[in-house]
């Protein structure tokens, strides 16, 4: 069974040494595991024994289209209200715990490496009925409609269940010249990197395990002009 961090909280003793990995550059930012800890956490109105560590949101200058967060649903916790914005679409990744997911109607038991792709004005709810608390990622942009193109229906699919597609010819002939940034970060399961647009970057499997990640990339639509009015 494929294995995924989540967020353990807790505290650093008063003896740990604050010299860890973060950084935030006009570039990038990296958020190690570590500071997922309990004195950073939020609450979310509408939603119940729960709490989350917000570690994406719209900066102007930086990345302007999302918001991410870590969250962590206690047994019995949840939201029938999850978002207040209806015009948000949303994407769902479970690293830990159980729950059920309500989405448009329709019931979904979400597990660990469960996605669900839910879109604009879609009612939804979930409630975490494990016996530990249920961990997930949670993506939400603004969605924007182009001619053309109907607005995509929900989805719940266990990444278990989709083949991996590998790049084709990629054998000694995929590489990356770095001619701006010469930072090299080591990350582990559980760290945060926080690209901004058109930083250079490239990636080394340098662990005994594969190398995986959740990437979020805003394409396939005109850049927004209308921030600039």
């Amino acid at each position: 069974m494929t294995r995924y961090h989540a967020p353990p909280g807790g505290l650093p003793s008063q003896t740990t040494l604050m010299t860890a990995r973060a950084v935030f550059t006009p570039a990038y930012c990296f958020i190690p595991k570590g500071c997922f800890t309990d004195i950073v956490t939020s609450a979310l109105p509408g939603w119940t024994k729960t709490r989350l560590w917000l570690i994406a949101r719209p900066m102007s200058g930086f990345a302007e289209t999302f918001s991410q967060y870590v969250m962590e649903v206690a047994p019995g916790g949840g939201s029938r209200t999850p978002d207040p914005d209806s015009g948000a679409e949303h994407w769902l990744f479970f690293t830990q715990g159980l729950a059920t997911l309500t989405l448009a109607g329709a019931t979904h038991r979400m597990e660990p490496g469960t996605y669900a792709y839910i879109p604009p004005a879609t009612g939804w709810s979930l409630q975490a009925d494990g016996t530990t608390p249920a961990c997930f990622h949670w993506l939400r942009k603004l969605y924007e409609p182009a001619p053309g193109l109907s607005t995509p229906q929900p989805f719940v699919v266990n990444e278990r269940d989709v083949p991996v597609r590998w790049m084709p010819d990629t054998s000694d002939t995929w590489g990356t010249t770095r001619f701006v940034d010469q930072d090299w970060v080591e990350v582990e399961a559980g760290d945060f990197i926080w690209l901004r647009a058109f930083c250079p970057q490239a990636c080394l499997a340098a662990g005994p395990g594969p190398f995986r990640y959740l990437l979020y990339k805003d394409v396939n639509r005109h850049a927004n002009l209308r921030h600039l009015r």
